[in-house]
């Protein structure tokens, strides 16, 4: 049996797969739960999930959760030609996605127990930069400082999806991290060099992570910022971990 789950609109796409796992959960609180996505998913892993697992003599079923594998066209057509394999299965699979080429959700629509979707339509990208830092950059930098992980990462896929580049964001956010470990160890505005509304702001949030955790903060966000030079990881997924992190 297998579920699709997608869209642009990845918090309500989040919040299915977690509502699908947990119903099963509640249900066969046996089963586990294993995460395959576009780097770690193998053919061999699938295929033993797939097939499952006997474990000192009894069968053992699985939740897979398969996190953008068919985004890849390669990995998509071979999931395809294993449809019906999947659809029989005794493992329960979700597979969450972003976006999904048509001809592939058209080949697995008849296979699967339900496909969802949820796709934001975006109408404001040709907005100008100013009008996208007042209504994305400026919120952000300021649950930043809240410590609110869900509604930092809520607001850095809105900023992406209106047309905001990763590194535009990274500048912002690191220029608020350096404010609060800046204010956190001044006494008052003038010595920080802020104006007074800054840096009441930047040490109120400051408090709430404490110079060590600060610390760790710009060292994880520069480290972001070079992984993507060195190519090592994409700054898009650099700072969404970053901020999953807070």
């Amino acid at each position: 049996m297998f579920y699709i789950v997608s869209g642009t609109e990845r918090e309500k796409v989040f919040a299915k797969v977690a509502s699908i796992t947990q119903a099963v959960q509640k249900k066969y609180p046996e089963n586990g739960r294993f995460v395959l996505d576009d780097r770690t998913f193998t053919r061999e892993a699938f295929e033993n999930f797939l097939s499952g697992s006997v474990l000192f003599g009894a069968v053992q079923k699985y939740i897979v959760v398969c996190q953008h594998v068919l985004e890849d066209k390669e990995m998509a057509d071979w999931i395809v030609g294993r449809a019906e394999d999947i659809a029989n299965s005794q493992n329960l699979f979700i597979f969450s996605e972003r976006t999904i080429m048509s001809e592939v959700i058209k080949a697995l629509t008849g296979h699967a127990e339900k496909v969802f979707t949820y796709d934001e339509i975006v109408t404001d990208k040709k907005a100008d930069r100013d009008a996208l830092f007042k209504s994305f950059i400026f919120p952000l930098t300021d649950v930043l400082a809240d410590r609110n992980r869900r509604g930092a990462w809520t607001l850095y896929e809105r900023a992406l999806r209106a047309g905001l580049s990763a590194e535009d964001i990274f500048w912002q956010l690191f220029r608020q991290v350096k404010n609060m470990c800046v204010a956190l160890s001044s006494p008052d505005a003038k010595t920080a060099g802020m104006h007074p509304f800054v840096y009441s702001k930047a040490r109120q949030g400051a408090v709430k992570y404490g110079k060590g955790r600060l610390v760790r903060l710009s060292s994880t966000l520069l480290g972001a910022y070079e992984n993507n030079r060195t190519g090592k990881c994409e700054l898009e997924l650099g700072l969404e971990l970053f901020l999953l992190s807070l």
